[in-house]
């Protein structure tokens, strides 16, 4: 990958993930942000972040490894295994608010998870919207009281579809400043203050900003399988 004078995003294809799929969640992403996405020549490896009891990979140990790459302003992970937290029966991505990294998996993303027929061009589009929403934790921004911005939060694959592809008027305003702001260091410059009752209708979102998962004991329920246009 050769290394742009501009500020971008680098992302990286963490395990047995297809080339050509990062390369479109890359143009999405640099579509969206108005920022490079670059895909990173080498494959990171998912075996250490393994949890032989829960069967599944610890979100957390994967960003813990994201963090330490030198590349971009931002460092975006692209997965597809079954990703966890701690409290969590199973999380779609994980960001840390404010910081350089950002994971996503295409593993529930997947109508195949659900016992419904395989649709590529879904899974890629709600691979997009994901990406866009963990970065967009990166970059400063909380969740949103929307259901049909990606800054939504979201514990199904229904809610996923409902968002319609790019950021609502707040969150764009307030991502395109941090955008802005943003060094070559990756710091980001604070963003203007949320509106009062803006916080009030995100309190709860706030209190878990870069959680984005199905509680322990909360079964996942079935998606739907119509599609949601993407405007």
């Amino acid at each position: 990958m050769t290394t742009p004078a501009l500020p971008f995003i680098s992302l990286v294809r963490i395990g047995d993930v297809s080339p050509e799929v990062c390369a479109r969640v890359a143009e999405g992403v640099s579509r969206r942000l108005g920022l490079a996405c670059l895909v990173s020549g080498d494959v990171a490896p998912p075996d250490f972040a393994y949890d032989e009891r829960r069967g599944q990979h610890c979100s957390t140990r994967l960003l813990g490894r994201l963090r330490e790459r030198a590349e971009g302003v931002r460092v975006l992970g692209v997965a597809d295994v079954d990703l966890f937290m701690p409290v969590l029966t199973f999380v779609f991505g994980e960001a840390i608010l404010g910081g350089r990294a950002a994971v996503v998996s295409l593993h529930r993303l997947r109508q195949t998870v659900y016992g419904l027929p395989d649709d590529p061009g879904l899974t890629l589009l709600r691979a997009e919207r994901e990406a866009l929403h963990e970065l967009g934790h990166t970059f400063g921004l909380v969740h949103c009281p929307d259901y049909t911005c990606p800054m939504h939060a979201t514990r199904s694959v229904e809610e996923i579809d409902l968002a319609t592809g790019g950021l609502c008027r707040a969150c764009g305003a307030r991502i395109s400043e941090a955008i802005r702001g943003v060094s070559g260091n990756g710091r980001v410059r604070q963003a203007s203050p949320e509106p009062p009752s803006r916080r009030r209708r995100s309190l709860l979102s706030a209190l878990f900003p870069f959680l984005k998962g199905q509680p322990q004991g909360d079964a996942p329920t079935k998606p739907c399988t119509p599609k949601i246009p993407d405007e």
